[in-house]
């Protein structure tokens, strides 16, 4: 996903970037079990123009991804669109501090390329939400036989321990005492 310097002028242009699933997958933990894949290719579309010495770029890029939900543990796809908006400043024209505490989105430019690949992966798995699920509504499994619940019905009932015990003890002594008056 490259963008050559010397294509850019004043005027805004569009990119239409991509590439390979595999690619974003690398930075990834991947495997059997991981819990999630990168389905799709990354896909981009970029703006970028020249202002000045500087180089202004915006866009968004989007792929799906396969995630594990957290509460159902079931396979869903989860699309994912990230916003990417950067300025790419010449060397020596900011402060090197300025950007190692991460003020703004700005970055150096260098070579004759901008290479938007690394960018556009952060941004993408900056959007991951931190708790995958495949719908908010999700019912989960069930703690005692590990159905799930959104798709079987079970009748489990919570194990008999002492506290419930003795929260229906509590429970009939209150009766008891309002029927005696």
């Amino acid at each position: 996903m490259r963008i050559s310097l010397a294509s850019l002028s004043e005027e805004s242009q569009t990119f239409d970037l991509e590439a390979p699933a595999a690619a974003i997958g690398e930075r990834l933990e991947t495997g059997e079990d991981a819990a999630l894949r990168v389905r799709e290719p990354v896909r981009a579309r970029i703006e970028a123009y020249r202002a000045g010495d500087d180089v202004v770029v915006a866009g968004a890029v989007e792929t799906t991804f396969v995630g594990v939900c957290a509460r159902c543990a079931e396979a869903f796809d989860l699309p994912l669109k990230a916003p990417i908006q950067i300025l790419l400043v010449p060397p020596g024209s900011v402060e090197q501090e300025d950007l190692d505490r991460g003020e703004g989105a700005v970055a150096t430019l260098s070579g004759e390329e901008i290479d938007l690949t690394p960018l556009c992966f952060d941004q993408l798995l900056l959007a991951i939400p931190s708790r995958l699920l495949c719908d908010e509504a999700c019912l989960g499994l069930c703690p005692w036989c590990g159905a799930n619940r959104n798709s079987e019905h079970c009748d489990c009932r919570p194990p008999d321990t002492t506290a419930s015990r003795r929260l229906a003890s509590l429970a009939e002594q209150l009766s008891a005492h309002k029927r005696r008056g």
